[in-house]
């Protein structure tokens, strides 16, 4: 804009000039125009001379020149306004309607002058001289309405060159925008690829984990022969289980990321429609401009046209004017020596002029040497543009690039997606089979569970039998037991009673050595010994609790007997030994039973969460391959955004051309009119 505002000074500057001189060629024709009409008032009834006729031949062929001059300048302000395509046209029709009125007016003194001879000499050209007065006044009338449409064509302009700015503006932020949105296609690409290795390794991560599961289910089937085995592999399974835990909490973590990714590109999305919007009413307007500017090219070439038809008009009828003085000329006889002499002096004057003419032409061509390097300054400051409208298309390269290789990079992210999306579809077969599994465990450890009842109430039915035998057994025992007690309790009194005379005697002399033991202890023992045998020969865990407990009494009472004793005492202390290593194998297993029931628990627990993180891992995959979709059609949305940055290239190109071809035809017509210019001072 700062070289379309000089170019618009320079041109300024050119016009004022132009007018300077103008003015100052005004000035001199009317000076010659006075003394010419001296002259004639001077000699009323005398001729002008060949020489005046000769200067007027002379004023009319510079005025020719000055027609041509004009028509050059002309035709250099309409190259000079095409070349800028801003509001240099409506100058260059002010300026010809300026220089049209100027010559206007300097026809009308001439036709004056002119109709005052013809007045003198005949009146039959008086009509020829009205008819001519209406046409300058119809001319006039015409300018008038050029310079109307001039100054409607210097707004329409100023409006245009503001339209040109905004959509430069708004080119830019497009551009700005254009290079967040890749960045961010980076970002996202970056963390799907990431997404993609975790969930590879989660994937890994599973296989190991239905490996260990099928290794569990083969031991819960064989917990009953390999105890110890199943223990170890459970102790494994549940450290696997602990990072099987801490991954899915990643996983969930990294599903909690993979949305709020997906929501930021939804907003990018919503970004690019919008800017593909703003795009397609940038160009509707540009192609609205263009119309414009077309229809505003073929009305200013129709007027052109238009106004040259006129300047041939004037033309022909000013070489008509042109032969009609030259017949008055030759018409008018000579005329007198005071004449003569006055016509000397108004040739001295007319030279003194011309000198001054000179110095105003030396001056005026300095000026327009100026403006001539203000031109050029315009003209580096276009090629500066230029140069950075190529920075630009390079940039709008570069991007295209990034942008190829961003659509390989999510292509390349679609592909792992899929991968992974087979992998978990494989991971939830596993655990299906896995399921599987643990439902035939379960139903094995029921029916393991149902037999143990079914036992349990076997043994329950044989130990009732049992004791019912035993009751009648011990019932015909307690009665043998009671009669041999009887006679034992005779005989231990008998022994009291020896005992208490002994015990007198012993008062009286020294006791004789204790025996080994009494008879009724070594009776006792026999009879516990014989119940024990008999009590073992049922097998069961009861009776030997009984004969523990027999013994036990026996052995409590008996603390003080003989070393007979020592042998039944030995064989009690081992079936106790027995007893407590079989009862504590038993609490072993139902620990052992109840740790591997409750390991089941914490698998299928387990299982239960590992399908639920697998369903949002789909819900993921599907949000996922939404986002896929909105990708896409971001990228159709680029591509038609690219296309339309390169229709506007070619443009700028074609345009850049015309410029160039532009500024070829304007140097061209500078050169000839700076030729033109030292051949008329040469002159």
């Amino acid at each position: 804009m700062s070289s379309q505002w000089g170019g618009w000074g320079t041109k300024l500057n050119v016009t004022s000039i132009v007018s300077q001189g103008l003015e100052q060629v005004r000035s001199l024709r009317e000076d010659v125009e006075k003394s010419f009409d001296q002259v004639v008032t001077g000699a009323p009834g005398a001729r002008v001379p060949l020489p005046q006729a000769a200067a007027i031949k002379t004023s009319g062929e510079q005025i020719e020149d000055t027609i041509t001059d004009n028509e050059a300048d002309e035709t250099k302000l309409e190259l000079h306004d095409e070349l800028d395509k801003t509001c240099h046209r409506e100058v260059a029709a002010v300026e010809r309607a300026q220089f049209l009125t100027e010559q206007l007016e300097n026809m009308r003194h001439e036709v004056a002058k002119l109709t005052q001879l013809h007045r003198d000499t005949s009146s039959s050209q008086s009509a020829d001289v009205q008819a001519l007065q209406v046409a300058l006044a119809e001319k006039e009338e015409k300018l008038s309405g050029l310079l109307d449409e001039g100054q409607a064509l210097s707004v329409k302009q100023a409006q245009l060159e503001q339209r040109l700015r905004t959509l430069r503006k708004e080119k830019d932020e497009l551009e700005e925008r254009a290079l967040k949105l890749q960045s961010q296609c980076e970002s996202s690409t970056q963390e799907v690829k990431d997404i993609a290795s975790k969930l590879k390794a989660s994937e890994e991560e599973k296989t190991r984990l239905a490996q260990e599961n099928r290794q569990l289910t083969s031991s819960a089937n064989t917990t009953s022969v390999k105890v110890e085995k199943a223990e170890r592999i459970a102790q494994e399974a549940t450290q696997q289980l602990e990072k099987l835990q801490t991954q899915v909490e990643q996983l969930t973590q990294e599903v909690s990321r993979k949305n709020d990714e997906i929501e930021r590109l939804k907003t990018a999305t919503k970004s690019n429609e919008a800017l593909s919007l703003e795009k397609e009413e940038l160009h509707h307007t540009i192609q609205f401009l263009q119309d414009n500017i077309r229809d505003l090219e073929k009305e200013a070439a129709r007027r052109e046209e238009m106004a040259r038809v006129e300047i041939a008009d004037l033309k022909r009828k000013w070489q008509d004017a042109v032969g009609r003085v030259d017949m008055l000329g030759l018409s008018v006889s000579e005329a007198t020596q005071p004449l003569l002499r006055q016509i000397h002096t108004l040739q001295e004057e007319q030279r003194t002029r011309q000198e001054c003419w000179k110095t105003t032409e030396s001056t005026l061509l300095a000026q327009i040497e100026e403006a001539t390097e203000q031109r050029r300054a315009v003209e580096q400051e276009k090629l500066g543009m230029e140069q950075e409208l190529q920075e630009l298309e390079r940039k709008v390269e570069e991007s295209e690039l990034e942008v190829t290789r961003k659509q390989a990079a999510l292509d390349r992210a679609q592909e792992e997606a899929e991968s992974a999306k087979a992998e978990a579809r494989e991971l939830r077969g596993q655990a299906d089979a896995l399921q599987i599994d643990l439902n035939q465990a379960k139903h094995q450890r029921d029916a393991e569970a149902e037999a143990k009842q079914q036992l349990q109430t076997r043994l329950d039915n044989a130990e009732k039998s049992s004791k019912k035998l035993e009751a009648s057994a011990t019932a015909t025992a307690e009665l043998e037991q009671a009669r041999e007690r009887e006679t034992q309790l005779r005989q231990d009194l008998e022994w009291h009673q020896q005992e208490v005379l002994r015990l007198k005697s012993a008062t009286s002399q020294p006791a004789p050595p204790l025996s080994t033991g009494s008879t009724s202890s070594q009776l006792y023992a026999r009879r516990s010994i014989d119940s024990e045998q008999f009590n073992g020969s049922d097998g069961t865990l009861s009776s030997e609790a009984s004969i523990l407990k027999t013994t036990l009494e026996t052995t409590m009472g008996d603390s003080l007997s003989s070393n007979g004793n020592n042998t039944s005492v030995l064989g009690l202390s081992q079936l106790q030994q027995r007893l407590r290593l079989r009862e504590g194998e038993n609490r072993m297993l139902k620990q052992q039973l109840e740790a591997l029931e409750a390991r089941q628990k914490q698998t299928t627990d387990e299982i239960v969460r590992l399908s639920t993180r697998n369903a949002l891992l789909e819900s993921g995959e599907a949000q996922r391959e939404q986002t896929q979709l909105e990708l896409a059609k971001l990228q159709e949305h680029q591509v038609v955004l690219l296309e339309l940055f390169g229709e506007k290239e070619e443009q700028v190109e074609e345009l850049q051309a015309e410029v160039s071809e532009l500024k070829a035809f304007y140097r061209k017509q500078l050169d000839t009119l700076a030729s033109h210019n030292e051949q008329q001072q040469k002159q």
